[in-house]
């Protein structure tokens, strides 16, 4: 079969008819209408309702700090969105959203608990009695006991007094297990 060219059917094409262009119009407009309610309907759809969801979840994420200071999170969050881009027909918001959400939280949790400790006054005293127990450790002589040792530390470090007396002593033996 030989191939024929474009101008070559267009020459060898039947002349249209003003009536048969008017149907053509009338076809296209209805293609057109047909296209704008599938669209609409397909905006009340709860596909597109979850894809708005998801467009607002994302961007509030992108939007917080805590997330964007964190390169790991902030990259995971990216090839999140990328991936959203090429495969979104085939997701729910809630098996997307959630487990980033859970994941960001505690990332955000974590770095509170940490701002916190680092304001905390008794985690620095902790911090210089553990340096004081590391030097003990060297040279023994110092302190006969844990007891002396504690007793000395809440005397250096009267925050660090608890009402038992004895959150040094715990201390000395979680740093001999190698804890904390």
């Amino acid at each position: 079969m030989k191939k024929r060219s474009i101008s070559d059917l267009v020459k060898n094409a039947a002349p249209v008819t003003a009536k048969q262009r008017a149907k053509a119009r009338l076809e296209f407009a209805k293609t057109i209408m047909k296209m704008r309610s599938d669209f609409e309907r397909a905006k009340a759809s709860p596909q597109w309702r979850a894809m708005g969801k998801l467009e607002a979840s994302l961007r509030a994420l992108r939007a917080d700090p805590a997330i964007n200071v964190s390169s790991p999170c902030s990259d995971l969050l990216d090839t999140v969105i990328d991936l959203l881009d090429l495969a979104w027909p085939h997701h729910s918001v809630e098996a997307i959203v959630q487990p980033l959400q859970k994941h960001f939280d505690h990332v955000k949790s974590v770095g509170a608990v940490t701002e916190k400790y680092a304001k905390d006054p008794k985690q620095a005293a902790k911090a210089a009695v553990k340096k004081q127990w590391e030097k003990w450790q060297s040279s023994p002589d110092e302190w006969g006991s844990k007891r002396s040792f504690a007793e000395d530390m809440q005397k250096l470090y009267p925050i660090l007094k608890s009402e038992k007396g004895v959150s040094i002593t715990r201390w000395c033996l979680k740093w001999e297990r190698g804890e904390d």
